[in-house]
């Protein structure tokens, strides 16, 4: 009798003890779950920061390398529409520098690319002006086998490539950039003389830039590819 008496309590206390432990291992679950969800809006928010701002909010952000070195981006509007944009990086051993990109368009994208081939990447921002036309810029900046890192030099679109029969002739904006394995292509609508801004009538032209080690820093120059 008593054994039995003694059993019955037994597990009377222990469903008390099993009803106390699920109920703490729910709740315990939902904090984490609710934890875990703000984490993911946290870095939902900052994966987006770090490569789409879109405009002219100020801001900084960084962006890590496949090898752990991190570039620090710091976007400064200033008046009109253009901003200043600064990069430095950490982890480089020989060098502490600040790049800047002074009076730039709007900040719009940031892309690590290892175009040379060298298993260090490069960073490059991509700025876009305001406007129907939305004219893209490119600026770069790159690591130097991890040691140091310094600007690129990047061959602008000169009023002469504008011209009949060149590189850029029929070129009004509206262009897109993408990243292939070794270089970038510079993709846009062509507008001849009689087109409106909203019905370019020329089709598109892709150009394409490689990246080379100049005599006293590196170049993003259009490839002899687009000469032929």
């Amino acid at each position: 009798m008593n054994h039995f008496e003694l059993n019955d309590t037994m597990k009377f206390l222990l469903n008390i003890l099993f009803s106390f432990l699920l109920i703490a291992s729910i709740t315990g679950c939902g904090v984490k779950k609710d934890d875990f969800k703000k984490e993911n809006e946290k870095t939902n928010s900052s994966e987006t920061k770090d490569n789409k701002s879109g405009g002219q909010s100020p801001g900084k952000f960084e962006i890590k390398t496949k090898t752990g070195k991190i570039f620090s981006v710091i976007i400064e509007p200033q008046s009109g529409k253009v901003s200043d944009i600064y990069v430095y990086g950490t982890g480089f051993e020989n060098s502490t520098d600040t790049v800047y990109i002074n009076d730039a368009f709007a900040y719009d994208n940031a892309v690590l690319a290892d175009l040379d081939g060298n298993g260090f990447e490069e960073l490059y921002i991509i700025t876009k002006s305001r406007g129907t036309d939305a004219y893209l810029n490119l600026s770069g900046v790159v690591s130097n086998n991890d040691k140091s890192y310094t600007p690129v030099y990047i061959q602008n679109i000169e009023e002469n490539d504008l011209k009949p029969g060149k590189t850029f002739e029929g070129y009004m904006g509206r262009d897109k950039f993408t990243f292939e394995k070794d270089r970038i292509v510079r993709e846009f609508p062509v507008y001849k003389e009689s087109d409106t801004m909203d019905k370019p009538s020329g089709g598109t032209r892709k150009v394409f830039y490689k990246l080379t080690a100049g005599e006293a820093s590196w170049q993003l120059k259009v490839a002899e590819e687009n000469k032929k």
